[in-house]
């Protein structure tokens, strides 16, 4: 998929990216309609759990000691809903979040890695260019242009 992704121009990059989140709101919204299921209870609490605290350094400990389940179980039970571990769930939040702060603000690259919950700036950088395809600052200026 990130190298489908690669390929597409901005536009359609972006389009792509709130598709996924889409995606991911269904696969969220039917974890709840599933009675029964221990393991996607586990997805739901999971993702409720991110969704509360993506901004903050992950620890696969604090997540194990708040769901009461190893991460190992956790990660599987996760990935099977929502094909992302929870890292990759947290940093996928991190990046989406990044991209409104880009867009919405005139924080510096430093500034929204740090709201965002990644202190080191080259790292967000590479973050963000892997899930996107561009860079943070290319990101910026190509929103601005178009707006």
């Amino acid at each position: 998929m990130v190298e489908l992704h690669r390929g597409f121009a901005v536009e359609q990059s972006l389009k792509l990216q709130v598709l996924f989140c889409d995606l991911l709101e269904l696969l969220q919204a039917d974890l709840g309609r599933r009675p029964g299921s221990r393991s996607a209870a586990l997805a739901r609490e999971t993702v409720s759990y991110l969704q509360r605290s993506w901004n903050e350094p992950f620890r696969s400990e604090e997540l194990e000691e708040a769901l009461h389940f190893q991460f190992d179980h956790i990660t599987r039970c996760l990935k099977k809903y929502t094909g992302m571990t929870p890292l990759q769930y947290v940093q996928h939040l991190r990046i989406s979040q990044a991209m409104v702060l880009l867009e919405q603000t005139s924080l510096t690259v430093q500034e929204v890695a740090e709201q965002v919950g990644i202190p080191s700036a080259s790292f967000f950088g590479r973050l963000f260019r892997d899930r996107t395809g561009i860079s943070p600052g290319q990101y910026r200026q190509r929103r601005q242009s178009h707006l």
